[in-house]
C-alpha cells in the first residue's frame, strides 16, 4: 500500500508502489515518479511519458541546491 503524500496540491493521493518501483527503474527519482503518477492517476505509461516531456524542468528541480558532485574519470588524466 502506498503512502499518503501532498506534492503539487493534490492531498489524499497515494502511489502505487509497484508503479513507483517500475518507474524508479527506468533511472528516475522516486521524488520524480511519484509528481509523475500524482499527475497521471497512477497511470505507469503516461507518468512516463508525462516525466519525458518535463524532463529539463524536473532536472533543474532536482539539482536546485544538490551539492555538485565531483567527476571521475577512468584511464589517464591529463591535469
Amino acid at each position: 500500500m502506498g503512502h499518503l503524500c501532498l506534492l503539487g496540491g493534490k492531498i489524499n493521493f497515494i502511489p502505487n508502489e509497484d508503479a513507483v518501483s517500475m518507474i524508479m527503474t527506468m533511472g528516475f527519482t522516486r521524488v520524480q515518479s511519484i509528481r509523475a503518477l500524482q499527475a497521471t492517476d497512477n497511470n505507469v505509461e503516461r507518468a512516463v511519458d508525462w516525466i519525458f516531456s518535463r524532463q529539463t524542468e524536473m532536472d533543474s528541480e532536482d539539482t536546485q541546491g544538490a551539492a555538485v558532485e565531483p567527476t571521475f574519470r577512468d584511464g589517464e588524466s591529463s591535469e
